[in-house]
């Protein structure tokens, strides 16, 4: 919970590293190679939408985090970090007897990653594994915009 939208957007942002970025390269690559692994398979395994989402949000956190520029984050962006970040933290819920450890996440991603890669059947990617959106009407927009309190 924090006051700020821009503050919310940043909280969500972190928990999306710390609970998916580990083993070294660049972090917008391996969000959008770890999300895309997780949930790819509601857009057929098709990155772009999905490198679109995450790379717009983590630039929009690297102008924030490194120039100070927080005005350019939406409540838009605050939604679609939410919605990320809830769907990981239920999948790793709902799955915690196959996930116990941040490792056994990036282990997970790795074998999904490389059947993908190979062309081979999805057999590795949990049957449980869910993913939700929540549509919004202009109305509740505008309510949270002016709620000036922000949560999920």
């Amino acid at each position: 919970m924090s006051p700020n939208l821009w503050e919310s957007f940043l909280y969500n942002m972190i928990a999306l590293e710390i609970l998916l970025v580990g083993g070294g390269g660049k972090t917008e690559t391996i969000l959008v190679d770890r999300l895309t692994t997780l949930f790819g398979w509601l857009t057929n395994e098709k990155k772009a939408k999905w490198e679109n989402l995450i790379s717009r949000l983590y630039k929009l956190r690297c102008k924030f985090v490194h120039n100070g520029m927080l005005q350019d984050i939406t409540i838009n962006d605050l939604l679609d970090s939410d919605m990320l970040l809830a769907n990981v933290l239920y999948n790793l819920c709902a799955l915690s007897n196959t996930i116990k450890s941040k490792s056994d996440l990036i282990e997970l991603s790795k074998k999904i990653d490389a059947r993908r890669v190979l062309g081979m059947k999805m057999i590795d990617r949990p049957k449980a594994i869910k993913f939700r959106t929540q549509a919004y009407t202009k109305k509740d927009l505008e309510q949270l915009e002016n709620s000036k309190h922000w949560s999920w």
